[in-house]
């Protein structure tokens, strides 16, 4: 499952623990570096008065980060490199009181220790790295401190952030409170207390909305630490930046509810999500265009042409919607296919009863009457076609079987909507809704109950609320594997991210396409790709990550063909699959080695966690990154700038 939103975050509150007993951690500190959009950190743990012994450590470990260093001393020793691999990194061992998996939320990175033969002060040292991405205009990095109460006392905890922002810094909050400064692109903050007195720590700021187009950050390592390949192809990562807000850049929207209205809808969630449609209506500029759907064994559309959104017509379309009664079957198929149907129309500028033109009533939205000709308007609209699914249960009218369903709205969607899907209550088909969104450009989540969809659906509603370039193409020459294989639209104060691999370094270029205002736009950026890059081992990550999931998609959607390529993804990075789970057994607590891996396909597509695979390099390696990112941000060539 996609969240509707996503947020970066850093790693810290680690155990240390023997077959037994948790040893007693004295300190924690955390060094958070932020370069352009890539996080980094070294985090310190101090246990003194360790007893000899056989000692692991784990810690949680967040989605879509890579490791990029583990050593340890003890006593006044010199620093011993703890030589994680990746499945050391994902393992979980049970811990004294079996359940340390469960105790530590999230996923867990787990390692033993060699036998420590004489007491003394254990210094414990994990580097990391992160890429972030603009969410809601903002950035974060948090560091969570919640260790479920394993480390004995209450821990000093030292937390020092430094940012280099690519534009100017406008704000910067530290919660809980702490010291704050911001200069120009530069913004520094620390915290300190206990590990008793917060849950996490969380450093959000903001920067000037930078220039539409494009940034690209490298990584090719002499040896590629999760293949073993020397001198291997290369890794890139494309940050696709939207720029401000403006009129002259903002897509119309033709936004479309479909909403269920069958009888396990009566009641609070009806009333619910009626009103968070309400309101998205109400957030809609008057120049965009809405259609509701609402449905139960079968269709009822609010127009048959979408009207824009002017002051009667959202009163109307409110009106419509608090005038919806749950009763009757569940027919999502037939709703999803005449939402999509309708709304193709009104792009197209098709007419009714398959006359060219726009349908026109007495109040200039309505369906045509007797005596009220259909005015003819021919041509197309430019617009970013939203379609969104409130739900709260299964098919059980029409299609039911969820594959013909998902096919049946693929075929529909010749337009290349997208499709966002949400699922109220565990009744809901998270499985079906999951693979209608994927399918579709699009994302489902779930909420608990109807408390939670005023929530889901305004943040879904903020984050497509400015269209700035819809159904975005963008091709890096020469590079192969591009993912994700279908972009999401660009929307104000939303980065997109988008990872290739490449064999050949030198000059290229990346070609960016789509539709920005009210035309299309065709933009080349000129981009280096280096012979030796070894700073950044998380891009080798982020593009594992994104190309499973196409890889994911595609084997949900029937193309088994892709099983083999994306086993060897979840065994060889670590990344998490929906289709094909990583799972480890138990090690010995006796034995300094890691448990064996085993790959299955998974029983519920319903969506994993993520598991973070490190690579084993140095932290040393990121030192210069801020003037390393600035200089590799990318501007359009001179002939095709737009002007």
């Amino acid at each position: 499952m996609l969240a509707l939103t996503w947020i970066g975050a850093a790693l810290a509150g680690g155990v240390l623990y023997s077959a037994t007993d948790y040893a007693a951690l004295d300190a924690l500190s955390a060094q958070v570096h932020v370069a352009g959009r890539v996080a980094g950190a070294t985090t310190t743990w101090v246990w003194p008065d360790l007893p000899a012994g056989r000692w692991s450590f784990a810690a949680v470990v967040p989605p879509d980060s890579a490791i990029a260093g583990l050593r340890y001393r003890h006593g006044d020793g010199d620093w011993v490199s703890a030589g994680a691999t990746p499945s050391d990194q994902v393992s979980v061992e049970a811990g004294p009181d079996g359940e340390l998996a469960e105790l530590l939320v999230g996923e867990v990175f787990s390692t033993p220790l060699p036998l420590l033969t004489e007491p003394g002060t254990l210094t414990l040292e994990l580097s990391w790295q992160q890429v972030l991405s603009a969410r809601d205009e903002t950035l974060s990095v948090v560091l969570p401190l919640d260790d479920a109460g394993l480390n004995p006392g209450e821990p000093r905890v030292d937390v020092t952030f430094d940012v280099v922002g690519l534009e100017d810094l406008v704000a910067a909050d530290l919660a809980p409170t702490g010291d704050v400064a911001i200069a120009g692109t530069d913004a520094a903050a620390s915290w300190s207390g206990t590990m008793g007195d917060a849950d996490a720590v969380t450093l959000t700021w903001t920067e000037q909305p930078g220039a539409f187009g494009v940034q690209v950050l490298t990584y090719r390592p002499a040896q590629d630490p999760f293949t073993g390949a020397l001198a291997g192809p290369g890794y890139g990562l494309v940050v696709l930046v939207p720029g401000p807000v403006d009129a002259g850049a903002r897509v119309d929207q033709l936004f479309t509810l479909v909403l269920d209205v069958s009888d396990s809808m009566a009641g609070e969630k009806l009333d619910t999500a009626v009103a968070a449609g309400g309101r998205w209506l109400g957030e809609l500029e008057e120049t965009d265009r809405f259609n509701l759907i609402p449905y139960a064994s079968q269709a009822w559309p609010f127009r048959a042409t979408a009207p824009t959104a002017s002051e009667g017509a959202v009163a109307r379309g409110d009106a419509f919607l608090a005038r919806q009664e749950a009763a009757g079957l569940s027919d999502p198929g037939e709703a999803l296919t005449e939402a999509l149907d309708l709304a193709d129309d009104t792009l197209q500028q098709t007419g009714f009863l398959g006359c060219g033109g726009t349908r026109r009533g007495p109040e200039g939205d309505a369906p045509p009457v007797a005596d009220n000709p259909i005015e003819a308007v021919h041509g197309g609209l430019s617009a970013a076609a939203y379609v969104v699914l409130l739900t709260d249960g299964e098919a059980t009218a029409g299609e039911t079987d969820p594959d013909a369903l998902a096919q049946q709205v693929a075929q529909e969607n010749t337009f290349g909507a997208s499709l966002f899907a949400l699922g109220i209550g565990p009744d809901a088909d998270l499985g079906l809704l999951d693979r209608l969104a994927r399918e579709n450009r699009g994302e489902a989540a779930l909420v608990e109950d109807s408390d939670g969809v005023a929530n889901a659906v305004a943040a879904l509603q903020e984050r497509l609320q400015d269209p700035l370039l819809v159904q975005p193409v963008a091709v890096v020459a020469g590079a192969w594997d591009q993912a994700p294989r279908d972009l999401a639209d660009l929307s104000g104060g939303h980065e997109l991210l988008m990872a290739f691999r490449y064999d050949q370094p030198g000059e290229t270029q990346v070609f960016l396409s789509g539709l920005r205002g009210p035309e299309d736009i065709d933009e080349t950026y000129d981009v280096a790709l280096p012979e030796l890059d070894e700073a950044l081992p998380v891009i080798a990550r982020a593009w594992a990550q994104l190309r499973a999931r196409d890889l994911d998609t595609a084997w949900l959607s029937g193309d088994t063909s892709v099983l083999t390529e994306l086993t060897d993804l979840v065994e060889t990075y670590g990344v998490a699959s929906d289709v094909v789970t990583l799972a480890f057994e138990a090690s010995d607590p006796e034995s300094s080695g890691a448990g064996d891996a085993a790959l299955a396909i998974a029983d519920d597509s319903a969506g994993c966690g993520c598991s973070a695979v490190p690579a084993t390099l140095s932290w040393t390696l990121l030192v210069g990154l801020g003037a390393a990112v600035r200089r590799r941000r990318v501007r359009p060539t001179s002939q095709n700038r737009r002007r």
